[in-house]
């Protein structure tokens, strides 16, 4: 597996839209799929944190929104207002697929689950759009539950415990909501991808934990206070149950037939190998201005 930083106009027509006035930052990651004829490339986009400040909200939750906002903003770009640049982008752009890894809202509401709809729905290209807590969980102060907000989020587009592709060559598998934990009808589907006997690239938000490689893990909790925040068979933030546990394990096995784990969450930039086989690569989020770009060949 290679990865290489670079500025998006050093492989972009020069008629690229910019993103909040510049050339996004482009992580670019190849994946290897033995015996594949001819080539696909992803665009990964994940951690824009959309924030959508409506009329409605109580006072008492506005400073602390409108802090979040600025959080997320690039330069004095708000994340909804690049949302509609990044949709630009990616149509304007020579990508076969656009993988959505989560937490592109902040907080889940009316508003900004419309602003980002309205968004996908001007995208011309085909999608794969997880969630995780940012997307479903509500502000604070919001009357909204998450049941409520797993409603809303179902009339966005297709909402499932994962979701698989197959392009034929390979599987991709996306863990939806992978903030909790594997379910049921989750494990369910796995086993159906392993049964094909099929490469698969599993799209996640969380990143899995490398067995033998601590540095994503002084990462995660350097930045947040200590926490791991990485799903691993002994990980103590996010506990495996049962089916979790199958699913890591089947990742880490000597047989595993993951080639490429694409995610992010830790607002980060790393790479390298959860097990001897198993390349996993975290991406830095939307809102600072990155993307990622996968390109999957036979060689």
């Amino acid at each position: 597996m290679a990865f290489s930083l670079l500025a998006a106009n050093q492989q972009s027509a020069p008629e690229m839209p910019t993103v909040a006035g510049k050339e996004p930052v482009t992580e670019e990651v190849r994946v290897v799929i033995p015996g594949m004829i001819g080539s696909r490339t992803f665009v990964y986009l994940s951690d824009l944190h959309i924030i959508t400040l409506s009329e409605d909200m109580p006072e008492s939750e506005r400073e602390y929104l409108v802090s979040r906002q600025k959080w997320a903003a690039n330069g004095d770009v708000t994340s909804e207002m690049q949302w509609l640049q990044w949709v630009e982008y990616l149509n304007a752009g020579d990508f076969d697929y656009v993988l959505l890894g989560a937490d592109l809202l902040d907080f889940a509401s009316e508003d900004t689950i419309r602003v980002f709809k309205e968004g996908l729905e001007k995208l011309k290209k085909p999608y794969m759009y997880i969630r995780a807590d940012h997307d479903l969980l509500p502000y604070k102060g919001s009357a909204l539950t998450e049941r409520d907000t797993v409603e809303l989020q179902k009339t966005v587009c297709g909402y499932s415990d994962v979701f698989t592709e197959n392009f034929g060559d390979f599987i991709l598998f996306g863990w939806n909501n992978s903030t909790s934990r594997m379910t049921e009808k989750g494990i369910q589907k796995w086993r159906e991808v392993l049964a094909t006997e099929k490469p698969v690239i599993v799209l996640t938000h969380v990143p899995i934990k490398p067995l033998s490689d601590e540095s994503l893990s002084r990462i995660s909790q350097n930045l947040y206070r200590g926490e791991e925040l990485l799903w691993g068979i002994d990980t103590s933030y996010y506990v495996p149950d049962d089916y979790t546990r199958e699913f890591l394990e089947s990742i880490y096995g000597t047989d595993s037939p993951v080639k490429e784990i694409l995610c992010g969450h830790l607002h980060y930039t790393w790479d390298g190998y959860v097990s001897e086989g198993v390349h996993q690569h975290v991406f830095s989020p939307a809102f600072s201005g990155y993307i990622g770009i996968v390109e999957i060949s036979g060689r």
